[in-house]
This record gives C-alpha cells, sequence and structure tokens, in this order.
C-alpha cells in the first residue's frame, strides 16, 4: 500500500479502482467535455491496471494508457489508446517479455532500469517514464 501510494504521488496522476470508476462517470464526462483539445491519459498501478484498461476500452476519448507493474499479463480487446506497460528492470511478474507478447502491436514494455518489483529503488525513474509518455510533450491540465 504504501509503494502504490508512493507511486500515485510520484506519477501525480488520479488512479482509478473499480468503485470510482463506476461512480465517477460524471467527473470523467466533465473532463471530456473540458478538455477538447487535451490528450486524455489515464495510468493503472498493480491491481488497477485492469480497472485502467477497462476505463479505456469503455472510452475511446482516451488517448494514453500506462500500466505500472500490472499483475497479470493484460488481455484483449486492446482499446484505441496508446498503451506502455512499465515494469521493473529485476523480477517482474509478470515478465516484461510475457506482457510484450501478449501487447503485440498494440503497446510496448519498458523495463524501468534499477527498480525492484516493489519500485522501493527505481521510484524516481518510473515516474519519469510514465509523465514523458501519459503528457507526450504537452502540458497537464486538472480537470474542474
Amino acid at each position: 500500500v504504501g509503494v502504490s501510494a508512493a507511486a500515485q504521488y510520484s506519477l501525480n496522476l488520479v488512479l482509478v479502482s473499480g468503485a470510482v470508476a463506476r461512480s465517477a462517470r460524471r467527473p470523467f464526462g466533465a473532463l471530456v467535455g473540458s478538455s477538447s483539445r487535451a490528450t486524455i491519459a489515464v495510468a493503472g498501478v498493480g491491481e488497477g491496471c485492469e480497472t485502467a484498461l477497462a476505463l479505456a476500452r469503455a472510452h475511446p476519448e482516451i488517448e494514453r494508457l500506462a500500466l505500472v507493474a500490472p499483475v497479470r499479463v493484460p488481455s484483449p480487446p486492446w482499446p484505441r489508446a496508446r498503451i506502455l506497460a512499465l515494469v521493473p528492470e529485476e523480477g517482474a511478474r509478470p515478465a516484461a517479455s510475457e506482457i510484450e507478447a501478449a501487447l503485440g502491436e498494440a503497446g510496448a514494455v519498458e523495463a524501468v532500469e534499477g527498480a525492484d518489483p516493489r519500485f522501493l529503488s527505481g521510484l524516481p525513474a518510473l515516474g519519469r517514464a510514465a509523465v514523458a509518455f501519459l503528457l507526450d510533450g504537452r502540458k497537464a491540465i486538472r480537470s474542474p
């Protein structure tokens, strides 16, 4: 839990759980409506990767999806969003190669240099990689 909280803070992202996803439809719709020129990006950490993937499937306006240390190999159908799976350099479960094989052309996998399986080391590099992918050179905006 502490590592997840640190990753959330480091990435400066709102991470979505299943319950929040259901109750957040209205705020998500407001964000989409207010950001006609912005890239909408979502990230999931650990178990939250599956929820983030489901959210991206349900909302084609999501353009980028970061899966941080997914606990299971993601599976199709793939959303329209560009997908990046970020895994630790050492000890990733599932392995980066398994995730890469599953994603195929739907996305990419990046092993975070120096990161251990719990991101007790490598957290700053994880944050930089995720933010660079999610923003893709654009400025971040906050929802109202």
